[in-house]
């Protein structure tokens, strides 16, 4: 299948804590992510489906950048989805903190959060997500 390990939260200190990036790079992500969709707008500057690439490359080289994107697109990658009950879904919730531990002990990314214990990763997530 391809499912992958998020957390719950949308809270930018969370997410920035749980890369261990600081606190402004989601913000400062959000910006440049919005300044090439509102410039891609404008038809005379390029064509409107390379607004991404252009974001792409104006993040290329930022590792703070970089890695919160890739965060935000793929969070903690893939998992062992064997951990899931046969009736799972391809999306879903994980609150209890022992499954969440095994699947994110399995997550293709798991070391994004390697500075930090699995306690705190649960709390700062509010519980892990999948889908």
């Amino acid at each position: 299948m391809g499912i992958r390990l998020f957390p719950r939260t949308d809270n930018d200190a969370n997410l920035a804590e749980l890369i261990n990036v600081p606190q402004e790079t989601f913000d400062l992500l959000r910006y440049i992510e919005e300044q090439y969709q509102g410039e891609a707008k404008e038809a005379t500057k390029w064509p409107e489906n390379d607004w991404y690439e252009m974001f792409r490359n104006h993040i290329k080289g930022h590792e703070e950048l970089e890695k919160a994107h890739k965060f935000r697109v793929s969070g903690w990658g893939y998992f062992d989805e064997n951990y899931l009950g046969p009736d799972a879904h391809c999306a879903g919730e994980i609150k209890d903190p022992v499954l969440a531990r095994k699947i994110f002990d399995s997550a293709d990314f798991k070391e994004l959060s390697n500075h930090i214990d699995f306690e705190r990763v649960f709390q700062l997530s509010q519980f892990i997500c999948y889908g």
